[in-house]
């Protein structure tokens, strides 16, 4: 038990009393500085009430009033001024006031005065804590009012004034033995002079007021500056339930001043400034909601635990090697769980833990069961009598292979943990391949903790055929020549030789052949283990023969052309003498004898050498030079006398000429 000293507690209250008492003072000074007094004609009579200064810009001042302070029917106040607390020291001063504005159904309505220069000392904000929001109001909650009831200027009453219903949105209901005429329009304030509405008026038995939020909004919504600073609050921030199962929903309920920037972390954000959230949780969560308005801040925070299932950690059989009737051992671990149950005749069980069993004949289920605060939680585990294992397959594909061929083992397997095939680690079941050039026999061995099992298999290669050897000599022959091929062959039940028979083939074997051209010989064998070919070419060498040739003109006068022709087989080069040393197999050239001659061709090739001749014959005509001016003159039988008359004779008759030209 703590004891406290009484007279340092009633110091320190005297002390708090003080001092709450010169609060007061101040606030209501504040609230004096904010409520105006409203006066004016409307119609035939005098119309009064409150007003509430809501912001300023420059030497404007902007309040708000309750419409039927101002208008009726089709009256608008006339002759209407405001009266302010105002200047250093305060005191009241009163200015004329203009209609901005108004709202019949809301009965709200804004007007303007504008400050002298001499009064321009009205602050530009309130104290920070004089505006609070619908959302601190309730039921019962003791008011302050304060207006211009009954002509009384500042009029205001602090006993006999509460909440009388819970806050609506557009309407807070009061009574007050204290309400009178001229209140309306006024300030509506906690006993702490928070102010909280604007009073709008009486019916039957409750006043009621606009909640200062509607009010401002209505403000905002016509651009009017606002310079009302709101208490930063947080009422209330609740979870119901505080502990929930895992997926479990909890609904989050918040209250908070008007004007707050509020967020609620972790994950649900930005939110109003009053509402509910519900939430599905998987872990124990603490949210912290956070009132903001420029840079100052309150928070609270509420935490929901999550009561977690029971969550199994292990469920496992702990015995090497489970065979029929043998002793085994369950064990378990689980997290969050109160209790535990175990199927198959095992019953309760603590929550971590282990029992001894005898592993059944058959597959079986046992089933391990928790509860917990946070839900429940099953697990199953399936007990297999471990069985021999047992190679149920192994074959080979093809069941034989010729030598260098691949083969390809497949197996499968039941109940074993391990294959090795000759000694190699393989899968329980799978395939593999391999290339046999001998006969191979295979063992595959599956084993498990019961025993193991094992087969052979053989897989026989057949001999293949082999050519050793398969030549010509010589290679290269002349036409007529013979070559000898020679081959040596082994594994072979038969054997051609470009499609001919073979009688003798193993062995060395050879044989005599005369192609008429060059041949490529194949030589073929076949046997179990598959066929087999060499080849071998006789270059045959083809004979050369000068098939033609011939002058074509054979007869010609001296100094015209006759054309050489010739062809040939075989040859790889030809000559032609007189006056061609190289020439091609077949073709042709021009030749001018001045005489009649005999053309001799050879040609040659790696068949031989063959020739043949052909003759031109000339016939002389006259000769003819050029002289100096490039015309044909007749040579001079008599040298030395240019210019005689002089005879030239040939085969085709007499030519005269005189001098240097022919006639």
């Amino acid at each position: 038990m703590r004891f406290i000293n009484i007279h340092l507690y009633l110091a320190i209250f005297l002390t708090l009393t003080s001092a709450r008492a010169e609060a007061q003072a101040r606030t209501k000074e504040d609230a004096k500085r904010l409520v105006v007094m409203i006066s004016g004609t409307l119609g035939k009579n005098t119309t009064s009430g409150g007003g509430i200064i809501i912001g300023r810009d420059g030497s404007t001042l902007y309040i708000l009033t309750a419409n039927h302070v101002l208008r009726s029917g089709d009256k608008v106040i006339r002759n209407s001024k405001a009266l302010l607390w105002i200047g250093t020291p305060a005191k009241p001063q009163e200015l004329p006031l203009t209609l901005l504005d108004y709202d019949s159904d809301l009965d709200i309505a804004a007007v303007q005065v504008q400050l002298p220069a001499t009064l321009d000392q009205f602050p530009d904000t309130i104290r920070s804590n004089c505006l609070v929001g619908s959302n601190s109001v309730f039921e019962d909650m003791p008011v302050i009012l304060m207006g211009h009831g009954s002509k009384s200027a500042w009029h205001y009453s602090t006993v006999g004034n509460k909440i009388s219903e819970p806050p609506q949105e557009n309407r807070f209901n009061f009574e007050s033995i204290n309400l009178a005429d001229g209140d309306s329009g006024g300030g509506l304030f906690t006993d702490n002079w928070e102010l909280i509405g604007m009073i709008q008026g009486e019916s039957n038995t409750d006043a009621y007021a606009l909640p200062i939020e509607a009010a401002l909004k209505w403000a905002e919504s016509k651009k009017y500056p606002i310079m009302l600073k709101p208490h930063l609050a947080i009422y209330s921030f609740t979870a119901s339930p505080t502990s929930t199962a895992y997926n479990g929903a909890t609904q989050l309920k918040w209250s908070t001043s008007y004007g707050c920037k509020a967020r609620i972390a972790p994950a649900v954000g930005e939110v109003g400034s009053k509402g509910s959230e519900e939430l599905i949780l998987e872990d124990t969560t603490e949210f912290v909601l956070t009132c903001a308005q420029g840079t100052d801040s309150v928070t609270r925070s509420v935490q929901v635990v999550v009561l977690m299932p029971p969550s199994t950690r292990s469920f496992e059989l702990r015995t090497p090697a489970a065979f029929p009737g043998a002793d085994a051992t369950l064990a378990w671990d689980v997290l969050d769980a109160t209790s535990c149950t175990i199927d198959q005749g095992i019953g309760d069980v603590p929550t971590t833990g282990s029992v001894n069993i005898k592993v059944p004949l058959k597959p079986t289920t046992f089933t391990l069961s928790c509860d917990g605060e946070g839900g429940t939680s099953q697990r199953s585990l399936e007990v297999a009598p471990q069985l021999r294992p047992t190679i149920t397959t192994f074959k080979a594909n093809p069941d034989k292979v010729d030598t260098g061929g691949e083969v390809i083992l497949g197996w499968t397997s039941e109940n074993a943990d391990t294959c090795a095939l000759d000694g190699a680690a393989v899968a329980k079941t799978g395939d593999v391949a391999f290339r046999l050039s001998a006969n191979r026999t295979f063992t595959l061995i599956c084993k498990n903790g019961s025993g193991s099992d094992s087969k052979t298999l053989t897989v026989p290669v057949r001999p293949s055929v082999v050519i050793h050897s398969f030549s010509a000599t010589p290679t290269e022959i002349n036409a007529g020549d013979t070559s000898t091929l020679q081959w040596s062959v082994s594994n072979a039940t038969s054997c051609s030789l470009s499609g001919q028979a073979v009688q003798d083939y193993q062995g060395e074997q050879s044989l005599d052949v005369a192609p008429p051209r060059t041949t490529s010989y194949t030589l073929r064998c076949t046997g179990p283990g598959g066929p087999a070919t060499r080849s071998a070419t006789v270059s045959v060498n083809e004979k050369v023969t000068v098939t033609s040739f011939s002058a074509s003109p054979a007869s010609i006068t001296q100094g015209d052309q006759s054309k050489l022709s010739w062809s040939s087989t075989g040859a790889q080069s030809c000559s032609i003498s007189p006056g061609f040393m190289d020439v091609a197999a077949s073709g042709s050239e021009y030749v001018t004898p001045n005489e009649t001659t005999t053309y001799d061709i050879e040609c040659t090739g790696r068949g031989g050498t063959d020739s043949k001749k052909t003759k031109v014959r000339v016939k002389s005509g006259p000769l003819f030079c050029c002289n100096a001016v490039g015309a044909k003159v007749c040579p001079m039988l008599v040298p030395g006398v240019p210019g005689a008359f002089c005879q030239c004779m040939n085969g085709w008759g007499v030519v005269y000429f005189s001098g240097a030209s022919c006639y």
